[in-house]
């Protein structure tokens, strides 16, 4: 397989204090490596502050890093001429974990789904509209959603819609930010297998950032457990989920069996 991601040495830190006060620079990650392959899903496993989301938005280009290389499709992202750079805000694609927030509430479900397939693909009028009924439909909601708010769908369904939104472009990387960890367990499971039957489907590559090692799992074929600014740890999915020794992999594993445990008693 080939790589669609590269890694290499990621650096990011960020200034603190004010113009009175100089603080040294506070390191967030100190050296991050990996590749993801085509087709593939990986799980960046961590606990919060460890800079899960900082890589994400690296990657997204979002932000750039001090040093180190990012490379897609075997191409840094700190040298793309403009039409590779499109090419990239295409095929790179996003799932935040606050739905709410990721949309304009005052947009109708229609404009949300229609703005990047105007930006992308230039359809408009019946083309535009049979392209986002066949969108919603894919996430299992219904062509009529279109017309309505925001406000009228539940959390899941919001979170259907913006995964709906992220493959209006057809893209080739999903970058899923902590996406289904303010679901209850029922919507979330369902969330999930939706992006498993998705992935399938569409041949996707997908890196999962999360605390939730039953999400992680559920979801990728690969697991990098994150500590202290780097990749401290990597498992294959078919190892099991007894295979991590990192300290911070077994906290996460200890919580979820407890959880686990507390919901068996209930």
């Amino acid at each position: 397989m080939a790589p669609i991601l590269e890694c290499v040495n990621v650096t990011k830190s960020y200034a603190r204090g004010n113009f009175f006060s100089r603080v040294a620079p506070m390191p967030v990650l100190t050296g991050v490596d990996f590749v993801l392959n085509e087709g593939e899903s990986v799980g960046l496993l961590g606990k919060n502050g460890c800079g899960k989301s900082t890589l994400s938005r690296l990657i997204l280009g979002l932000e750039a890093p001090d040093d180190g290389h990012i490379r897609y499709r075997g191409m840094s992202t700190k040298k793309m001429t403009r039409e590779a750079a499109r090419r990239f805000r295409k095929e790179v694609q996003v799932v935040f974990q606050d739905s709410h927030s990721a949309v304009n509430g005052r947009q109708k479900i229609s404009h949300i789904l229609a703005e990047p397939l105007k930006n992308f693909y230039g359809l408009k009028g019946e083309a535009l509209r049979e392209r986002v009924a066949a969108l919603l439909e894919t996430v299992g909601l219904s062509a009529e959603s279109a017309e309505k708010d925001p406000h009228q769908f539940s959390g899941g369904q919001l979170q259907r819609i913006c995964i709906a939104r992220a493959l209006a472009t057809d893209p080739s990387l999903l970058v899923l930010d902590e996406s289904v960890n303010s679901l209850d367990m029922a919507v979330q499971a369902q969330t999930l297998e939706l992006l498993t039957k998705l992935r399938a489907e569409r041949q996707l590559s997908c890196i999962l950032i999360s605390h939730d090692l039953r999400a992680v799992f559920h979801l990728c074929d690969r697991v990098m457990v994150m500590a202290n600014g780097v990749i401290a740890e990597e498992l294959d999915r078919k190892n099991g989920h007894e295979a991590g020794t990192h300290p911070v992999y077994k906290e996460l594993l200890h919580a979820i069996q407890n959880r686990a445990g507390r919901q068996k008693a209930a």
